[in-house]
């Protein structure tokens, strides 16, 4: 391993929908997914045989602290964004790095069930439209 090399931890991630960032964001999904796998097991083979096909992007979620104390809260906010299902909105995951992850889709928005001792958390789900694209930092 290279002295000069300095590996990231999840400090200083920041989460934007639209215009509006979610400060108390406590967890993101995987920004990507896995192939799906084509089976081409021919009558021949003796094993089967597979094809790396179109990778899937169906949801992505970011878990967030609840707080809805006043009109402009971020739950109320990001709430408001799941009325109408036809507006895709644009999903920004930036790294302390300056690599950022770029998609855009509608969302849902909901409470998750707590348990003693719990925070109160939110799930905002993003129904992607595509493939992530990722920016990456510039050199210093």
């Amino acid at each position: 391993m290279s002295a000069n090399v300095t590996y990231l931890t999840s400090i200083g991630i920041t989460v934007k929908v639209d215009d509006i960032t979610i400060e108390s964001a406590t967890s993101i999904g995987d920004l990507g997914g896995a192939p799906t796998m084509i089976d081409g097991t021919t009558l021949a083979d003796k094993s089967r045989v597979s094809y790396i096909g179109v990778q899937e992007q169906d949801s992505w979620e970011v878990e967030y602290l609840f707080e809805n104390k006043t009109t402009d809260s971020t739950f109320r906010k990001l709430d408001a964004m799941t009325a109408d299902q036809t507006v895709s909105h644009t999903v920004e995951v930036a790294f302390p790095d300056g690599t950022k992850f770029t998609n855009h889709g509608t969302v849902s928005n909901r409470v998750n069930g707590a348990g003693v001792g719990e925070m109160i958390k939110c799930v905002l789900t993003v129904a992607l439209g595509g493939a992530w694209e990722r920016t990456d930092p510039t050199a210093a």
